[in-house]
C-alpha cells in the first residue's frame, strides 16, 4: 500500500486531496446492506488517473472507457493524453456502423482501459474479449478503486494488470485515520466484503487540502472555477437564439426538450398540450407524419405560443444550400414553422448559414 502519510510527492499529494474531497462531498456511502459504495469522482480523479497511466512504461495507442461509468473519465484523460478514446458499446446498433468497438484504432493496437471501481472484474474481461476479438492488443487496467474481491487476481489470469489509484485498504485506513469511520464500522465493512486484511495501518493525516498543484495548474483552475449563471450569459451573447432560449430556461426553471416522435397528429398535439408548461422544446419529425397537414403545424404553433415553448424540427439536413432552402419550402413548409431544425455539417457552414438566411 502506498505510504500515503510519508510521500511528499506531487502525485501523493494529489492523492491525499482527492481522499479529502471524496470524504467531504459525501463520495463514499456506508450502507447498512450493501456495505460500501463509490459514487462519481471528481476532476482531481482523472488528474490522477492520468498521472498513472503517463508514467506507464511502454507505449499505447489510445484509451478505452468501460461503459458506463468510466467513460467520462476516459474522455478527460484521453483528451489530456491525446490519445484517441474508444468507447465499447453494451450492445451494437441495428442501424449505422452496427459496431461494437467505435473509434479510431488499427489491429495491432495497444490500448489502456479505463474502469471507475473493480469487483470482480467481470465487466473488463468482456471489455478485453471485444477488444482481442477485433485485433487489439491489451494488457493494463486502470481503475480509481479496486475493492480487493478477487477482481486483480482474476485479471491477471487473462495476462491483463491492474493498476488502481486506491483500493480498500488505503480509503478505510484514511477513513479511520481521519474519524470519518470507528471500529466497528471497519469490521462490519470488512465482513460484508471478505476483505482480505484484519486491520488497517493509522495514517498520520489531517483533514485540511494541501498545495498539491504547479502554477499552471492553478491558474487554469482558477480560471475555471466560477461558471456564468444563465442570465450573465443571456447578457453576453449576441445569438438571438441562444438569447431565447436562456430567457425561457430562467422563466419556467426548466432545461426539458422532449422528443415526440409519433406518427400521429393528434397524438403530437396531445403531448405537446400535456408537457408545454414544464419544456423548452418540443422536438418532432415532419417526415414520419402519417397525417401530417397544415392544419397540425397551425395547431401545434398555437401550442407553442399558448405555452411558450420552441418547435424544434428534427429534419438533418445534409445537401448542398439551394437544395435546402427547397427543402424548407417544400411539402412540408418547415422554414414556416420551425424554431429549430438540424442539419449535417458535411455540406460545409457557407451551405447551411446562406439557406437558412434566405429562409
Amino acid at each position: 500500500m502506498l505510504a500515503l502519510d510519508k510521500d511528499t510527492s506531487l502525485h501523493a499529494a494529489k492523492m491525499r486531496n482527492l481522499l479529502r474531497l471524496m470524504k467531504d462531498r459525501n463520495v463514499f456511502k456506508i450502507d447498512e446492506k450493501e456495505g460500501f459504495l463509490l459514487k462519481s469522482g471528481q476532476e482531481l480523479a482523472c488528474d490522477c488517473l492520468r498521472e498513472m497511466i503517463a508514467t506507464m512504461p511502454g507505449h499505447y495507442d489510445g484509451i478505452v472507457g468501460v461503459p458506463y461509468a468510466a467513460l467520462p473519465y476516459s474522455a478527460v484523460v484521453s483528451l489530456q493524453l491525446r490519445k484517441p478514446l474508444i468507447i465499447i458499446r453494451k450492445e451494437a446498433k441495428s442501424y449505422g456502423t452496427k459496431k461494437l468497438i467505435e473509434g479510431r484504432y488499427e489491429k495491432g493496437q495497444t490500448v489502456v482501459i479505463i474502469e471507475d471501481v473493480v469487483t470482480t472484474g467481470g465487466s473488463i474481461k468482456d471489455v478485453v474479449k471485444i477488444l482481442r476479438e477485433d485485433g487489439l492488443i491489451v494488457q493494463d487496467v486502470f481503475c480509481l478503486l479496486d475493492r480487493q474481491q478477487g477482481g486483480a487476481a482474476k485479471l491477471k489470469e487473462d495476462g491483463i494488470n491492474l493498476h488502481s489509484l486506491m483500493n480498500m485498504e488505503l480509503v478505510l485506513s484514511f477513513l479511520v485515520s481521519v474519524g470519518a469511520l470507528n471500529h466497528d464500522q471497519f469490521e462490519q465493512i470488512r465482513t460484508a466484503l471478505t476483505l482480505p486484511f484484519e486491520t488497517v495501518s493509522q495514517l498520520n493525516i489531517g483533514t485540511e487540502l494541501e498545495k498539491a498543484e504547479t502554477n499552471t495548474g492553478s491558474e487554469r483552475r482558477k480560471a475555471m472555477k466560477r461558471r456564468l449563471s444563465l442570465a450573465e450569459r443571456k447578457e453576453s451573447t449576441s445569438n438571438k437564439l441562444n438569447k431565447r432560449i436562456i430567457e425561457l430556461m430562467l422563466q419556467k426553471k426548466s432545461n426539458l426538450c422532449i422528443a415526440i416522435d409519433y406518427k400521429e397528429t393528434e397524438q403530437i398535439l396531445k403531448l405537446a398540450e400535456t408537457a408545454g408548461p414544464y419544456i423548452i422544446a418540443a422536438k418532432i419529425h415532419a417526415d414520419i407524419i402519417e397525417n401530417f397537414n397544415k392544419d397540425f403545424t397551425d395547431k401545434l404553433a398555437q401550442l407553442a405560443e399558448k405555452h411558450n415553448f420552441l418547435i424544434f424540427e428534427d429534419r438533418k439536413f445534409a445537401d448542398i444550400g439551394n437544395v435546402i432552402d427547397l427543402q424548407l419550402a417544400g411539402t412540408h413548409r418547415i422554414g414556416q414553422w420551425a424554431d429549430i431544425v438540424t442539419c449535417h455539417a458535411v455540406q460545409g457552414a457557407e451551405s447551411i448559414t446562406n439557406a437558412f438566411r434566405k429562409s
